[in-house]
């Protein structure tokens, strides 16, 4: 379950097994001049399988979008046996329903998808990265609006974080602030392509330009090291997060202008109890990951009273801004109570008929995704 099959160069498409982790691919398609569409900071231990079931966005989701819009082919078994192969690497079947895209996001409760074809976009020769701070949230969001109608097609990440989430890597990771002093908010633009590398630094240079009233302080990187260390700090903060002690973990999806008031508001809520409030994500799409941590793993009393603090406070706060509940991290076990929250009762109402037709004996992942009153095995 973790081979590659096949890369087709013509259709500039890479057909692998599903148990393959994300980092391999990524390697094997660097190798032959070619991206893998999707990063995530568990690159290394994610499988693409799951990254399918999920509907995974990931830090290039600006550019290249999600599972849905990148996976060309599944193969697929039924509960019943039955498989669904739409994998045919010469064939394209532009009739009908696409039915690959039920499983895509469906969490395993559907099908279990064995085997995938993924576009591959041509790797881009160059990359320019810059990171910007401010003590001004509003301003953070002009730098994101700026960047996105001035790159365009050009910009293929851009990424946010708060002082608490950068500082927690930059210490779990031993690296040094990259900026002078500390500031409550940073936004990391990324630009790629395949112009000269000399070009992208004037492009970059007029776009720092452009935006120097609405940031305090930044840099542009001079070196692929220093890249990299920008990138370290941003990919580690789940790592640093999971290290620290125990973690809440939250994925949510709203828009980007309400990522500071709902950190504010969740810091009221734990800080008093020794919580701490991370704040980090896709700015581009709207996918903060906000989590609170607490110093060590006893204190089991602390986390039963930061746990209710927290929940259901964060998912009523979704609800009310007509939210997603899950980003990428998928609704599993533990938010299928909330599922309604940011799905109509009529949606939910489709999804528990499509588990008849697909899986009636719910043998699929059972308990996952539908509440237990959109779905009842073996029920007409």
């Amino acid at each position: 379950m973790n081979k590659v099959i096949e890369f087709d160069e013509a259709q500039s498409t890479l057909y692998c097994e599903a148990g393959c982790i994300l980092e391999t691919l990524q390697n094997h398609t660097k190798d032959l001049g070619y991206m893998m569409p999707l990063d995530l900071g568990a690159k290394g231990s994610c499988q693409i399988g799951g990254n399918l079931a999920t509907n995974a966005g990931g830090i290039k989701f600006i550019k290249q979008g999600s599972m849905h819009s990148n996976c060309v082919g599944l193969k697929v078994v039924l509960a019943d046996g039955t498989i669904i192969d739409q994998m045919d690497p010469h064939v394209t079947l532009p009739i009908g329903y696409d039915l690959k895209q039920l499983f895509i996001g469906a969490e395993g409760t559907l099908g279990f998808i064995t085997e995938c074809a993924i576009f591959c976009p041509p790797y881009p020769k160059n990359r320019q990265v810059a990171l910007l701070a401010s003590n001004d949230y509003e301003q953070i969001m002009k730098c994101l609006q700026i960047s996105k109608k001035e790159l365009s097609s050009q910009l293929s990440a851009v990424e946010f974080m708060d002082w608490e989430s950068a500082s927690i890597a930059m210490d779990y990771l031993s690296l040094e602030n990259p900026l002078s002093d500390e500031y409550k908010y940073y936004i990391l633009i990324e630009m790629s392509g395949n112009s000269q590398e000399e070009l992208l630094q004037e492009q970059m240079l007029e776009l720092l330009e452009k935006l120097e009233d609405h940031y305090e302080d930044g840099l542009m990187c001079e070196s692929e090291t220093q890249k990299d260390q920008i990138w370290h700090i941003r990919e580690g903060i789940s790592m640093a997060a999971s290290g620290y002690g125990l973690a809440f973990k939250f994925d949510i999806s709203l828009e980007s202008k309400d990522f500071e008031d709902i950190i504010l508001k969740t810091q009221e809520r734990v800080n008093h109890l020794g919580g701490r409030v991370l704040g980090h994500g896709h700015i581009g799409d709207g996918n903060l990951h906000l989590n609170t941590v607490m110093k060590g793993f006893k204190d089991m009393d602390t986390a039963k009273q930061i746990k209710e603090a927290l929940q259901p406070f964060v998912f009523d706060y979704i609800k009310e801004k007509n939210g997603s509940v899950s980003a990428e991290h998928g609704i599993g076990l533990l938010k299928t109570d909330y599922l309604g929250h940011s799905k109509s009762s009529e949606m939910i109402g489709y999804m528990g008929m499509l588990k008849k037709v697909f899986d009636p004996k719910g043998i699929l992942n059972p308990y996952k995704v539908l509440p237990d009153h959109a779905f009842k095995p073996g029920t007409d």
